[in-house]
């Protein structure tokens, strides 16, 4: 058969489908039905939810913790580390539903996701105060409440995990951290001094020696980034004087370069604007965010999307909807069947590739499927004369957009903790980043194929990713479900 034969049969093939894996593993499978885009509820992932009451101001905590089986010989004697895991700007504390599920699995941890000011059910008495002071303020405190109920807060490595907006405030909270510990020590404060600190005597317990941290300079390149953060935190204030100590071992970030990040607000209010302001359901909501790109998963998007909109009607954050929706469905599967299970809700498979497509998976191949998969809800409708918007209003808070970001990297780069920047592009580093990554002042990934919410995106990977730095620094024992990765960088 001659080259164009097979290129004339080749047009009139019909084109492959495109299969997709689920984030449990499993076979690609045909597409099928229509995807599903209902809601699915908070505790299908996560424990435990907190409303934490501080001054006056109400902070939702959500927890989970590893479950390891009875016959785990890698139980550890030592305290587990306990993940702080901030959101970025918009979102919630469910964007990081499935990651919590996914790292719990592989190591020994405790994941405690916070709601920041103004964000989901959080509520304050100003919710609009989105300064990176304030923000990392409502960390601390929210940290001192929670771990603070079992006199924790010395006993576990600390590990603050950030994304994008959450990610600088992770930073502003280690920086605050460790001024007020150093300061207490008589050690040097970060900010006060060009000298970079030395390695935290409390990680240094926990076996965690940082290759990282040794900061070894490179030849020549000592004068051509300084080190240091200008936005030093005033470690005599009397909120400093009374913190406790704190375990802090390490920081994560997640999508969030200072460059980047800077010369991206100038089209921010842009993007807010292009943004639809209300939904006529939750279903519509969900569908939008993955259509948009906003978030490439659906199983993701199905439990944090209700985390970032609020009932138009009755004020409330969509959550609320889903949780009456549940009560409902469970009043109702009992009235039909006694041996309705109340604990069921929505697991379907995870899009990791190709998210904007319009089929869902089809029927076949159900026994690659996990046990705890379990029948969805029952496709939501939207209150009558109702509908859905935003649950903060992000463009009234720009004046503090620039105070996430400025000193970010010089900030990130003098922490005296193991660090990791978890990246979806290597073209969004600094000349700062750069510079300290080939002086290996910090631990750098990139995940590909994936858009800016990563740890929604593939949640599977960022999961590999931070068990492998718990378990290589030795804050975390590792379980049956581990699965170590290598750094790309």
């Amino acid at each position: 058969m001659s080259s164009l034969q097979k290129a004339l049969m080749k047009d009139k093939l019909p084109p492959l489908s495109h299969g997709s894996t689920s984030v449990h593993g499993g076979m690609k499978r045909m597409p099928g039905r229509r995807r599903d885009y209902s809601p699915v509820l908070w505790s299908q992932y996560f424990g435990v939810k907190k409303d934490v009451q501080i001054d006056g101001n109400t902070f939702r905590v959500y927890i989970k913790e590893s479950e390891a089986a009875e016959d785990d010989d890698s139980m550890p004697s030592e305290p587990v580390p306990v993940l702080v895991l901030l959101h970025g700007g918009g979102f919630s504390a469910l964007t990081w539903a499935l990651f919590a599920e996914c790292v719990t699995s592989q190591v020994q941890c405790y994941v405690m996701a916070i709601d920041l000011r103004g964000h989901g059910d959080t509520h304050t008495t100003d919710d609009l105060d989105l300064s990176a002071d304030t923000l990392s303020s409502d960390v601390i405190a929210v940290i001192d409440a929670v771990l603070g109920e079992k006199d924790d807060v010395n006993s576990h490595p600390l590990i603050l995990i950030g994304h994008s907006m959450g990610g600088a405030i992770a930073v502003h909270a280690a920086t605050k951290i460790v001024n007020s510990d150093y300061k207490d020590s008589g050690g040097v404060v970060v900010g006060d001094s060009d000298d970079v600190m030395p390695e935290s005597p409390q990680c240094e317990q926990q076996g965690g020696s940082d290759e990282e941290s040794k900061e070894p300079a490179s030849p020549g390149e000592e004068d051509n980034v300084e080190y240091k953060y200008d936005g030093a935190y005033d470690s005599s204030d009397q909120d400093f004087q009374t913190r406790k100590n704190y375990n802090l071992c390490g920081v994560a970030v997640i999508d969030v370069v200072e460059g980047t990040a800077m010369d991206a607000l100038a089209g921010m209010q842009s993007l807010l604007r292009s943004r639809p302001q209300k939904f006529p359901s939750l279903p519509n909501a969900i569908e939008w965010c993955v259509r948009s790109g906003q978030v490439r998963n659906v199983e993701s998007a199905r439990v944090s999307m209700p985390g970032q909109i609020k009932n138009a009607k009755t004020g409330q954050t969509a959550t609320n909807d889903v949780d009456s929706l549940q009560n409902q469905s469970f009043d109702e599967a009992s009235s039909n069947d006694g041996n309705a299970n109340p604990e069921s809700g929505s697991r379907l498979s995870t899009d990791m590739d190709d998210a904007i497509r319009e089929e869902e998976e089809g029927e076949g191949n159900d026994s690659k499927l996990p046990e705890s998969f379990k029948k969805p809800l029952p496709l939501m409708q939207s209150p009558p004369k109702s509908g859905y918007e935003w649950r903060i209003d992000l463009g009234r808070t720009e004046v503090f957009w620039p105070g996430w970001f400025q000193g970010l990297s010089a900030a990130f780069l003098v922490l005296p903790v193991p660090k990791l920047l978890l990246l979806a592009g290597i073209d969004r580093l600094d000349k700062a980043l750069t510079v300290g990554q080939m002086q290996g002042k910090f631990q750098m990934q990139v995940l590909p194929k994936c858009g800016h919410a990563v740890h929604e995106d593939v949640p599977d990977k960022v999961a590999d990713v931070l068990s492998t730095f718990l378990v290589r620094h030795k804050f975390a024992a590792p379980l049956a479900n581990f699965n170590r990765t290598f750094p790309a960088c």
